[in-house]
């Protein structure tokens, strides 16, 4: 599962480590990491060599909406970038020419390929996968000023992604600055799940079916991170920020459990106030927003 194996390097090693600070299994883990990201071969152009691997599985959803250049190629992005940011926290400095020439090439190589005047695609004509645009905004290769156009042109009218891409969407379409939209886009995607007393947790496939509590099922990390806006700054939360982006919302209260205690906010508003609270842990700082609304 090439797909899996590049997510887990950046969604799995590296959020580990910057949540937890743990250096000792980020060193063990390294020397891994960088070896499956040489066994892939690029073409002239910088762009990856498609790997199938034993199944070329990427995500569930109609299987010929699914853009698979666009995907790895910004999947291996990720890991590349994730890599080298391993790298500078065990201070190995022995493979960073290999990272700076891959992320460096390719980054120039998917907007040559794959930008379209509005989206990116591979075959322009039969795709416009919600899941590839989304990566490309969520992992730096897409340029802030191509986001509305990504989220007009895809991430609104396309709702092809399973539960595995769909939290990305979100997370793309909050890095716009288009929390209305991505709330919107959550409600219809999640309302039967959500309205169902059958079900306790959320589903493996939308709108529902597979398992009743799959791991990669994330639209709560989303809400926690862009909605409330409480994220890391620093490795293992010795600081953090409170940014809420609460769109239409008036009341939102969150609990964090970081690895240096739990972090517990609130924020409620009215057409007179704001009115937020905090109860933060001890050694930690915070850098808090109050939104401008």
């Amino acid at each position: 599962l090439p797909a899996q194996s590049l997510q887990f390097i950046e969604q799995g090693i590296w959020h580990y480590y910057y949540n937890t600070g743990d250096i000792d299994t980020l060193r063990e883990a390294y020397p891994y990491v960088h070896r499956y990201l040489s066994i892939w071969e690029t073409k002239d152009n910088g762009l990856v060599v498609f790997r199938s691997g034993a199944w070329k599985w990427t995500d569930w959803g109609p299987q010929e909406t699914i853009d698979y250049p666009a995907i790895q190629n910004a999947l291996y992005y990720s890991a590349l970038v994730s890599a080298q940011k391993m790298a500078k926290a065990i201070g190995d400095d022995t493979h960073m020419a290999f990272y700076d020439r891959r992320i460096k090439t390719l980054k120039k190589a998917y907007q040559k390929e794959f930008w379209q005047d509005g989206f990116y695609s591979s075959q322009p004509k039969e795709l416009k996968d919600d899941r590839a645009n989304a990566i490309a905004i969520l992992f730096g290769l897409a340029e802030p000023g191509q986001y509305q156009d990504i989220v007009d042109n895809v991430l609104i009218p396309n709702q092809f992604s399973s539960p595995h891409f769909e939290w990305m969407v979100y997370q793309a379409m909050a890095k716009a600055g288009r929390y209305d939209d991505a709330l919107e886009r959550m409600k219809q995607r999640y309302g039967k799940q959500v309205n169902n007393p059958a079900l306790s947790t959320l589903a493996e496939y939308l709108p529902s079916g597979g398992t009743e509590n799959h791991a990669w099922n994330a639209p709560a990390t989303v809400l926690s991170q862009h909605i409330a806006g409480i994220e890391p700054t620093s490795v293992a939360w010795k600081t953090y920020k409170i940014m809420p982006n609460m769109a239409h919302l008036k009341y939102v209260k969150q609990l964090v459990p970081s690895v240096q205690g739990d972090i517990a906010f609130g924020i409620n508003r009215n057409d007179a106030e704001i009115m937020m609270t905090l109860d933060t842990p001890r050694n930690t700082a915070a850098v808090i927003g109050v939104p401008k609304q």
